[in-house]
């Protein structure tokens, strides 16, 4: 970026020579987490290296420690097992910690702080790429009862450690706006301690931190970081531990327009923690007004992944101008991989509503896909038939067979666009298709 701020540009030279190449993908698994563990910090005497004790089903739970001063910042990731960008920026920053012990900045963070991470909480609901552990339990409604020794063991560090202060790293829903009309590509919270929205001592340095934040990021990416929902939730451990006297700061990464992989949050976590120490260090951020952190705008949930614009649809004899919405969901397959599946969303008037993506449909029509099967075998949707073979590892006549198995069972000619279900449509300009979506595949022509 031409316009880059200075400071910023630095920042962003540190986190490319940093970021932990290994981790790639949205499927990040405890293996993958011991793996950077072996290969960026075993051999640097400057980490230390804990057991804190084992998920439901064995796997290690462990604590990072670095630096030797008296001030304690505590940051723990992914306890929710489906939000790994967080244990990403853990060990990205850990990484540039282990490599620039010359620099002047981590020398005082050496010096002046203790820094203890727990990246991958939950080891199980990440193995399986779900938000609860392995027995169902949501860790970040545990923070009272203590059900799962997960959440006992988040507790336990807390309670010893007594840290400085806390860093709460999540993913947020991909489809959250800054604002009006940018994706939130990072939310901030200090989290609340009672339904009236008040404040105590811990909550007003977090505010105030979170100040500090919010505008070197503001520089980084203007327009694309918010205010997360302030909504009480006792049994959270963000709030809970901000009612007993701990300042946290709720770090929610969302996805950047079309950055599916989340590598836009993971950097401006990065940045979030450099901003942070920096301020810390002197404790410049607290001459900061807690009013500015008011006005940091609001996440809202307002847009889609795909909406096709002005679709004519059949109705009654006629032909109606809708919008469709359309949102990518993430999923394991048999194999254990990730991939996305299509649903659609809302059928209607999204005048009001915006998509990451939207396509014109003026000159289209929208049709069960089984009433264009023999369109397929034309020239013209020739790039469409590859890829449903290729998708579905099906040639042409045992793929015309599938789709008519599946609207005979699941779909008619009046009624093919559920809504909160895998989409199975076409869209046809003359005996060309456009776009299909079958099964929850979206393919384009």
């Amino acid at each position: 970026m031409e316009n880059e701020h200075p400071t910023i540009k630095g920042l962003n030279k540190l986190y490319k020579s940093a970021r932990y190449s290994s981790f790639n993908g949205r499927h990040l698994k405890r293996r993958d987490v011991d793996k950077a563990i072996k290969s960026i910090l075993s051999s640097n005497t400057d980490f230390k290296i804990t057991k804190l004790g084992e998920s439901i089903e064995g796997r290690n739970i462990n604590l990072i420690e670095f630096g030797r001063g008296d001030k304690r910042v505590f940051f723990w990731s992914q306890m929710h097992g489906n939000e790994p960008t967080g244990t990403k920026a853990i060990f990205d920053f850990a990484n540039f910690l282990g490599m620039n012990s010359e620099l002047d900045l981590v020398k005082k963070i050496k010096k002046e702080f203790k820094l203890f991470f727990l990246p991958m909480l939950n080891p199980d609901g990440a193995e399986y790429f779900r938000r609860e552990n392995a027995i169902g339990i949501d860790l970040n409604r545990d923070a009272q009862k203590l059900i799962s020794p997960e959440s006992q063991i988040l507790s336990d560090i807390i309670e010893e450690l007594q840290p400085l202060v806390l860093f709460n790293l999540h993913d947020q829903d991909k489809r959250w706006i800054a604002g009006k009309d940018f994706p939130a590509a990072i939310s901030l919270l200090a989290p609340p301690i009672d339904e009236q929205d008040n404040d105590n001592k811990a909550r007003v340095f977090a505010k105030k931190l979170i100040v500090e934040i919010y505008d070197n990021l503001q520089k980084a990416l203007p327009n694309a970081i918010s205010r997360y929902n302030s909504e009480f939730e006792i049994r959270s451990f963000g709030d809970l531990m901000t009612k007993k006297g701990f300042p946290v700061i709720l770090i929610e990464s969302g996805k950047y327009f079309n950055d599916y992989e989340k590598e836009t949050a993971r950097r401006l976590n990065f940045l979030s923690f450099l901003v942070a120490f920096n301020s810390l260090i002197g404790e410049k951020f607290k001459m900061n007004n807690t009013a500015k952190y008011s006005i940091i705008p609001l996440n809202k949930n307002e847009y889609y992944d795909v909406i096709l614009r002005n679709v004519n649809l059949p109705v009654d004899g006629a032909v109606k101008r809708v919008d469709l919405a359309l949102n990518k969901y993430e999923k394991l397959n048999n194999d254990g991989r990730l991939e996305y599946s299509t649903k659609l969303e809302f059928v209607g008037d999204l005048t009001t509503r915006w998509g990451l993506e939207e396509i014109n449909c003026s000159d289209f029509i929208i049709e069960p896909i089984w009433e264009n099967i023999h369109l397929f075998k034309l020239k013209e949707n020739s790039k469409v038939r590859k890829h449903l073979e290729e998708s579905f590892k099906l040639k042409l006549n045992d793929l015309e067979k599938k789709i008519e198995e599946d609207f005979n069972r699941n779909g008619s000619k009046s009624n093919f666009l559920i809504v909160n279900e895998k989409a199975n449509i076409s869209l046809r300009r003359g005996k060309k298709i456009t776009l299909i979506i079958f099964n929850g595949n979206l393919i384009k022509g």
